[in-house]
């Protein structure tokens, strides 16, 4: 539904597929404002807006005439909380050309957004913002779940010393395999071989995803559904490439690890990232350290700097084996509240109530559009 707001004269509505080039265009100019990376193009936004498996479609675009001047974009998804499917929302791109600001059209697009919300019954909206953005969050209504700490693993000797002398010629100095530099010859393969298991590359999703999601989704669980709908469109359908390893016992599916990375500033130190993990529950410390060990060894061989991964704050072993998985493997924590899981109630104030009290869910980089 379109709407006007008496200070901002123009019109604030859903996108569709045919503001696909505009939404671009506004998007390139203001990014380039903000000094930010080099933004998509429209099929990246399309599969980002408007191709979730849930069907919402409620991003919303301040228009003055033809042209877009303002936009608030949502991602969405579905949360398993306590055996109860909830549709949520994630904050992502948000901005309004300099001279619309005072006119109030950011917080008219952020109604109209809302409004939406209630009517699509999306029980919450979920960020998660860098520190310098948390008190304005906070202010618009969101309440503050858990930092989020970043755990790094070294895969290269100059890493450390470019990372301490910010010198990008430090690491090609002393650009040595972190195989021979830091004893990671971990050989995954090989010990899942010895275990009766085989780890595997994957291309597409099969129905097996769908089965591994069926044992995962307890009624004590809170994380993102990740069935065959949406891992396919997660990580196959975005116009992003990412490193996809799976784990098997025969032809049964117990584990999928996810790893992706952006492309490198000039002379900048290169950083992968684990941004997906699902295990069976079984044996799940055992699944989750062959994995992770896969995708590093993998990053390690590309010839990557570092490889990292976001935790949520005083997570336990026992909660999510990824940071047992982690640990193992060497990664340390680098940086502490940098970010943070924030969730702001909209149709479902008791559910939301209960995801705030937990303080938790089990996060993944995949939960975001960032990576």
């Amino acid at each position: 539904m379109a709407a006007k707001t008496s200070a901002f004269e123009g019109t604030i509505r859903p996108i569709t597929d045919e503001d696909l080039p505009e939404l671009r265009a506004f998007l390139d100019v203001e990014m380039a404002k903000a000094d930010m990376q080099v933004p998509q193009d429209e099929t990246f936004y399309g599969w980002k807006y408007l191709a979730s498996p849930t069907g919402l479609r409620i991003s919303h675009a301040a228009f003055d005439g033809p042209r877009m001047v303002g936009f608030v974009g949502v991602m969405a998804r579905s949360l398993l909380l306590d055996g109860k499917q909830h549709l949520i929302s994630e904050a992502a791109d948000a901005f309004v050309e300099q001279s619309y600001r005072p006119a109030g059209v950011y917080r008219a697009i952020l109604t109209e957004l809302f409004r939406a919300g209630l009517e699509e019954g999306v029980s919450f909206n979920v960020g998660r913002p860098n520190r310098r953005a948390i008190p304005g969050a906070l202010k618009e209504g969101y309440h503050h779940l858990r930092p989020l700490e970043m755990y790094t693993r070294p895969l290269a000797s100059g890493y450390l010393l470019a990372r301490l002398t910010d010198n990008p010629l430090a690491r090609r100095v002393l650009q040595l395999p972190a195989s021979i530099v830091l004893g990671a010859a971990l050989l995954p393969a090989r010990v899942a071989g010895l275990l009766g298991l085989r780890i595997e590359r994957v291309e597409r999703f099969d129905g097996r995803a769908d089965q591994l999601w069926q044992e995962i989704g307890g009624s004590g669980t809170a994380m993102v559904v990740r069935d065959q709908a949406y891992m396919s469109w997660r990580y196959c359908d975005c116009p992003r490439s990412y490193e996809i390893f799976a784990v098997y016992r025969g032809e049964r599916l117990l584990g999928i690890v996810v790893g992706g990375h952006q492309p490198p500033a000039r002379g900048a130190v290169r950083d992968a990232e684990i941004i997906e993990l699902i295990t069976a529950p079984e044996d799940r410390g055992q699944l989750a350290y062959l994995l992770v060990g896969r995708l590093v060894e993998h990053f390690t061989a590309s010839g990557f700097d570092a490889v990292r991964c976001f935790v949520p704050e005083a997570v336990s072993p026992a909660e999510d084996p990824l940071l047992l998985a982690l640990r193992l493997h060497g990664f340390v924590t680098r940086h502490r509240d940098q970010q943070a899981l924030l969730l702001r109630p909209w149709a479902d104030a008791e559910a939301s109530r209960r995801l705030i009290d937990r303080g938790y869910w089990r996060f993944r980089g995949g939960d975001t559009d960032y990576v």
